[in-house]
């Protein structure tokens, strides 16, 4: 597993390298679903995150198929590493299914390249997100201190 991936898959979930391998990454840091199903049933969220605090600290955002606790990487992902709020991100290359979305941001101490949430970091988790062949959904998520 590439460092970039391990350290968002650690970011996100905190999950290790044994058996669990996260999708590819583009280099604008969005993870890529495969692509062998055509685009056309592919579909996408669109993500707007708010955060009501005063820290500073990189956002990730990734879609996950299962809610709480997290076993499995997230299915595609966005990062940056400083936010501008509210920060518009897309969920890209979603097969038909359930996701969850969440954002996470790292803040002081920072974790570093392998971010891993602390107690610190401050996140939120969106309901269940359906997505059907090509669809684009919309999710709203709001990170307080």
């Amino acid at each position: 597993m590439s460092v970039l991936r391990f350290a968002l898959c650690a970011a996100l979930l905190g999950c290790g390298s044994e058996g669990t391998e996260a999708p590819a990454v583009t280099d604008t840091g969005t993870a890529v679903a495969d692509t062998s199903s055509t685009t056309a049933t592919l579909g996408k969220i669109k993500v707007s995150v708010r955060y009501t605090g005063t820290r500073k600290g990189q956002l990730a955002i990734g879609a996950f198929t299962e809610p709480e606790p997290k076993t499995q990487p997230p299915v595609t992902f966005d990062t940056t590493k400083s936010p501008v709020f509210p920060y518009q991100g897309e969920l890209r290359a979603l097969e038909p299914g359930t996701y969850w979305v969440i954002a996470l941001l790292d803040v002081e101490p920072y974790s570093g390249a392998s971010v891993r949430p602390g107690t610190e970091d401050r996140s939120a988790t969106s309901a269940a997100v359906e997505i059907k062949g090509g669809e684009e959904r919309t999710v709203e998520l709001t990170i307080a201190d």
